[in-house]
């Protein structure tokens, strides 16, 4: 009887997590000036969504949110990061008080424990530090931007970096302090704007991104050619889709 307890207790969904593809469709959306729904199941509000921060509602609960800040696209955007560049924090920046004005907003609104926060780019140093002033339910990083100083060594609990191998933006991430969520997708060919869009995310299909299964299990599951997670998988392992992952930890369908 213990046994099977301590099983049940170690297969039991945790945290959040969405699925690689719709993690590509909202990253790809966080650049887009339309304000639309996705197909797969979120509703936009578009009280709160601008050009700089969109927000997905979940059609299933109407509670979990997923909060995109896209990276660098203006001008006032790479000012910043030329001065971020200089050793500037993130947090001193007026791009990053923008959106911190809009996480607010999002929080006073549904809660921050029903938010995921996703960023691209530099929009990764971004939500790294929403985190840490208030901590949220799940934390995505795409292809962030490295971060530098005391940032370096720090990483929220609650948070998955994601990025191709190739990417010159993120590459120092690779060296940063782990806490065993890290995914790399192994780059094809040597265009770097390609490698650092969303573009990549194709590879892993609707394997789910972040805390949504045990840590267990992602080490077990999410191996898919050559793909490396924590930098520790080792072999190769057929892609599978959130339903299938969710049959064999016998999770119903």
């Amino acid at each position: 009887m213990p046994r099977k307890q301590k099983r049940e207790k170690e297969t039991k969904i945790m945290g959040a997590g969405i699925p690689a593809n719709i993690l590509q469709k909202v990253i790809q959306l966080s650049y887009d000036k339309s304000l639309t729904d996705m197909p797969e199941g979120y509703l936009i509000d578009k009280e709160l969504s601008n050009g700089r921060v969109k927000l997905y509602v979940s059609k299933t609960d109407g509670k979990t949110v997923l909060e995109v800040h896209r990276g660098s696209s203006s001008a006032k955007d790479w000012l910043d990061n030329a001065s971020y560049a200089l050793g500037i924090p993130t947090k001193f920046t007026g791009t990053f008080k923008t959106h911190q004005k809009k996480h607010n907003a999002v929080v006073a609104k549904y809660g921050a424990e029903n938010i995921i926060l996703i960023g691209h780019s530099r929009a990764s140093l971004y939500i790294e530090e929403l985190n840490r002033n208030q901590p949220v339910k799940e934390v995505i990083t795409y292809n962030g931007a490295s971060p530098v100083g005391m940032d370096y060594l720090r990483k929220n609990q609650n948070q998955t970096d994601v990025r191709e191998s190739r990417d010159l933006v993120s590459s120092m991430r690779g060296f940063k302090r782990s806490n065993n969520n890290n995914i790399t997708i192994p780059s094809e060919g040597f265009d770097f704007g390609k490698i650092h869009s969303s573009d990549g995310l194709a590879k892993l299909g609707n394997t789910i991104i972040g805390k949504g299964i045990t840590k267990a299990n992602l080490k077990l599951r999410m191996k898919q050619c050559g793909l490396k997670l924590c930098h520790k998988c080792e072999g190769n392992y057929k892609p599978k889709t959130v339903k299938e992952m969710k049959q064999e930890l016998g999770m119903g369908k």
